[in-house]
């Protein structure tokens, strides 16, 4: 269940865009992204609970994670190969179940697919951090 994993793996890619942005010259927007980190990670959290409070939290989040990323692309220095991989780790969550392997059960692959997200949101904070500027203060 590939969008199942989806909640699991906007806490990840929202804390690499705020490490991100960060480091791009942006402390506010970064800020910003690390809040909806924090929020993406309470609605996993209430959503054991209450299932219905974070049924909204998946497309509310992408939305503001692609403006965070777009504005720290046009009004900040985070290239474009950074913004692109962290706005494209989510889809690491929809590897199908056969590439998976059959052995493990659900919890091995949403571990794989979290894992895919970490990796790519990983590639996006490491571009970050090869272009960034020089913060000599």
């Amino acid at each position: 269940a590939g969008p199942a994993t989806f909640p699991w793996t906007l806490p990840v890619v929202a804390a690499a865009a705020a490490a991100s942005l960060v480091v791009s010259g942006t402390m506010l927007v970064g800020q910003l992204g690390a809040s909806l980190g924090a929020a993406a990670g309470a609605c996993l959290v209430a959503g054991w609970r209450l299932p219905s409070v974070s049924r909204g939290a998946v497309p509310t989040a992408a939305v503001l994670l692609a403006a965070l990323l777009a504005n720290g692309v046009l009004f900040a220095e985070l290239p474009v190969p950074a913004a692109l991989l962290l706005a494209a780790a989510p889809l690491g969550a929809w590897v199908p179940e056969p590439l998976l392997g059959r052995r493990g059960g659900p919890r091995r692959a949403l571990a794989i697919r979290t894992a895919l997200v970490a990796l790519a949101a990983g590639s996006g904070v490491a571009v970050a951090v090869a272009a960034s500027p020089p913060m000599d203060y």
